[in-house]
C-alpha cells in the first residue's frame, strides 16, 4: 500500500481586500481527500463561510465545539444552513485547516473536519456534512464582514489515495 502524500494543488495569496476567493476545476482524479489551509487576517471579524459547487441550498450541517480564553469555557452548537462555517479570522493572524473526505464520491454525502484558531481568543473544531452526492469540483472561500485582507494565503492540498 502506498503512503498517502499531500500534494499542493493550488495556492493563492489574496492581493487586495476581498469577500471571496473561488477555486474551480479541482482535480477529478488522483486524490481521495482535500485539505484546505487558510492562514491570514481580516480587517474586521470575518467568519469564513465556504460553499461547494456554487451550492447555496440548505445542504450544509455542522456541529461546533469551542474553547476560549474567557474562563476556559466550552460550548457546542449545531445548525443547518446554506453554507458552512469554518471559523473566523480577525485583525491578527488566524489559521484554519479543513479536511474534506471523499470529495469525488458520487455515492455518499461528504464529511469534513475543521480546526480553527483566532489568535488570543479561542480554538474551534467543526464536524460538517455536505448533503450532496455530487463530486466537489469547486470551493468558494467566503468571508463575512469586510472579508479577507491582502496577504491571506489559501492553499489546497490533495491527499493521494
Amino acid at each position: 500500500m502506498a503512503t498517502p502524500t499531500y500534494d499542493l494543488i493550488v495556492s493563492s495569496t489574496v492581493a487586495t481586500l476581498t469577500t471571496s476567493v473561488t477555486f474551480s476545476s479541482l482535480p477529478s482524479t488522483g486524490y481521495q481527500d482535500l485539505v484546505v489551509v487558510i492562514n491570514g487576517t481580516a480587517e474586521t471579524e470575518s467568519f469564513i463561510r465556504p460553499r461547494f459547487n456554487s451550492d447555496s441550498g440548505n445542504n450544509y450541517s455542522m456541529v461546533r465545539m469551542e474553547g476560549n480564553t474567557a474562563g476556559n469555557t466550552e460550548s457546542t452548537s449545531s445548525a443547518s444552513a446554506s453554507d458552512m462555517i469554518w471559523g473566523k479570522l480577525e485583525d491578527n493572524n488566524g489559521l484554519i485547516i479543513a479536511q474534506i473526505f471523499d470529495y469525488l464520491a458520487t455515492d455518499k454525502h461528504k464529511s469534513l473536519l475543521v480546526r480553527s484558531n483566532a489568535v488570543q481568543e479561542k480554538v474551534e473544531a467543526f464536524a460538517l456534512r455536505y448533503a450532496s452526492t455530487s463530486a466537489i469540483s469547486s470551493i468558494e472561500i467566503r468571508g463575512t464582514g469586510t472579508g479577507l485582507e491582502a496577504g491571506t494565503l489559501i492553499s489546497i492540498y490533495g491527499i493521494a489515495a
